[in-house]
Formats: C-alpha cells, structure tokens, sequence
C-alpha cells in the first residue's frame, strides 16, 4: 500500500497555452523558479518522461527534500497541468500568476488539498508514477476524449 505524504498538494491545470510556450526547458526553467521559492538551499532533482514526439509533449518531475513538482504539458490541446506538493506553506496566487506568466495561459482551474501520494525512492517506480499520472491528466484534459 502507497503511503499518503501530509502538506499541501496544489493542483493547477492551464488551457490556451501557444504551444511554443510548452517546451521542456521553459518547463525546467519555470520548475527550478519554483524551486528556489520553496527550498532555496536545495539542487532539485529532474525526472524526465518524455513521449514518442515533441508534439505529444512531456512531464518533468522536480523532487526536492521535502516537496515535489510535477509538470505535464501537452501541446497539442494547448493545455498543462502543474501539480505541487509541500510541506511547507505555498501561495496558491503567486503559482497561479506565475504559472500564467511564463506559459501565457488563457484559462487556469485549480484544487488544494492537504495529502497526496508519496514519491518512491526509485527512479523506475517515480517514472511509472509520471507516465500513469500524465496518462490520467490527459485524458481529464482533452475533452474530446471524453465522448
């Protein structure tokens, strides 16, 4: 049975995003901002899933000491989900404009919980974990699969 990480897990899912904005090193570069917000002290650690092309996008999964990051893109429906786990406080406001500065989102949902699962510690577990929770976004995101 997975163990359940207690902090705060923020879920923020964008929509509009041009596709140029949607690069794996915009990625990397926005989630070591993010990073530095979080644990300044720390040199995050990047697990990359990425998929067959360019074009279906990619996940990158930042795991600092005591938070993760995850970021799915996929620019062909112009949409990304951001998903943040800490134990530390963290500003649902500052990540959303963040979120849609750097990625020039039209549309932003989210959610905020206080518990989400933990991440492995080993790097093929963590890998599957993104590639099943990219799997999951997608489908939650492109509505055209839906019917």
């Amino acid at each position: 049975m997975e163990s359940l990480g207690h902090g705060s897990y923020l879920i923020i899912d964008g929509l509009g995003s041009q596709s140029t904005t949607l690069s794996l090193e915009n990625a990397k570069s926005f989630l070591s901002d993010l990073a530095s917000q979080l644990e300044p002290i720390v040199q995050p650690q990047f697990t990359v899933a990425q998929l067959e092309s360019k074009e279906e996008g990619y996940s990158v999964l930042m795991q600092l000491p005591e938070s993760h990051i995850a970021l799915h893109l996929f620019p062909a429906c112009q949409a990304l989900s951001l998903r943040v786990f800490s134990r530390y406080d963290i500003s649902l406001e500052s990540f959303t404009t963040a979120l849609k500065e750097q990625f020039s989102l039209n549309r932003v949902s989210s959610h905020l919980s206080n518990h989400c699962r933990t991440l492995s510690s080993k790097a093929d577990r963590r890998l599957r974990g993104l590639q099943g929770d990219r799997n999951y976004t997608s489908v939650r995101l492109n509505k055209s699969l839906l019917f």
